[in-house]
């Protein structure tokens, strides 16, 4: 996935996650702006991105990658050690599934973003995050396109 797309994945993945989660708690888009705006100051970020930021429009670029990571560890949803927190990622694309076909439908998502990014010499943790996340994102996004999109 390149340039437009991982955009795309990015915008889609944080609206979709919303939307899930705002079905289950009505306080959940004023944390995510919350979360947006601690993530903002704890990566410096420049007004300019934050404003896109506010309005999901991410960059293909190592910052848009960090401060997505950072709003997803604030969330709760992705921990550096564990990758995505299974509960909470159950919780947000489990859609009637059991705990054992979520482990054995989306497990591989887990092993995602190991490799190398951008000529590093060891998997950055943002690009990681990103992965893991891309790789749910997608394998949700097939799902709902084989129930006829519901």
């Amino acid at each position: 996935m390149e340039g437009l797309q991982m955009v795309a994945f990015l915008a889609l993945f944080l609206v979709t996650s919303t939307v899930l989660a705002i079905n289950n708690d009505p306080e959940f888009a004023k944390r995510k702006l919350d979360y947006k705006r601690k993530c903002a100051k704890v990566l410096s970020t420049p007004k300019e991105d934050f404003k896109k930021y506010l309005r999901s429009q991410y960059s293909d670029d190592h910052d848009s990658f960090c401060f997505f990571r950072c709003v997803m560890i604030m969330d709760g949803s992705y921990d550096d050690e564990a990758g995505p927190i299974f509960d909470k990622m159950f919780g947000y694309i489990g859609d009637g599934m059991s705990r054992e076909e979520f482990q054995t439908y989306y497990g591989s998502c887990w092993n995602e973003g190991n490799e190398l990014h951008g000529g590093r010499t060891e998997p950055c943790i943002c690009w990681k995050a990103y992965r893991k996340h891309q790789c749910l994102y997608q394998k949700f996004l097939d799902r709902q396109m084989a129930k006829g999109g519901n």
